[in-house]
């Protein structure tokens, strides 16, 4: 099957149109399920705790960056509704990132303890990501790439008729 140049150009158009959308519409969701908390401060004296709710089967991942400089020692985990520890880490130093599916639905504390005997300033971001936000940005890129395929190849069919076009009158 082969499309006409101008015809390939319009499909090629309208797949970019809809694909800036769908990508736009992915990254938004992905940026909305994101919690960020910056400069909280973790103290010596107790943990840090946050919360998020999520569904059994989301991926759900969490990122603790250390702003000040310090070399305390510091553990995360997450809790989950029942109780039960998640990704346990020790970690000294500029930061750690993990990340799950959730086993269950409801409400997952993410717990930040500084064992060191200074305050120490950092940024958490706690988060799920739906499979339809991830899917979304992926069909968003595909079709991206289909779409700029057509138009290159609009491009290309015009530029062989003209070549014909001037073969044919010499």
């Amino acid at each position: 099957m082969f499309l006409k140049g101008e015809t390939a150009l319009k499909i090629g158009i309208v797949m970019l149109i809809v694909s800036v959308v769908v990508f736009s519409v992915s990254i938004f969701g992905i940026y909305s399920t994101i919690n960020s908390f910056s400069n909280e401060t973790a103290s010596h004296s107790g943990p840090l705790v946050f919360s998020i709710n999520t569904s059994s089967g989301e991926p759900l991942s969490y990122t603790v960056e250390v702003k000040s400089n310090t070399s305390n020692n510091f553990t995360t985990f997450l809790r989950s509704p029942d109780g039960s520890r998640y990704l346990e880490s020790n970690f000294t130093g500029s930061g750690v990132s993990k990340s799950m599916v959730a086993s269950e639905s409801g409400e997952w504390h993410l717990y930040i303890y500084n064992n060191g005997n200074r305050n120490s300033s950092v940024s958490v971001h706690l988060g799920t990501l739906p499979y339809y936000l991830e899917a979304g940005a992926y069909a968003g890129l595909t079709i991206l790439v289909i779409g700029i395929v057509l138009v290159i190849y609009s491009f290309d069919m015009s530029r062989r008729e003209k070549n014909r076009q001037a073969e044919r009158f010499r």
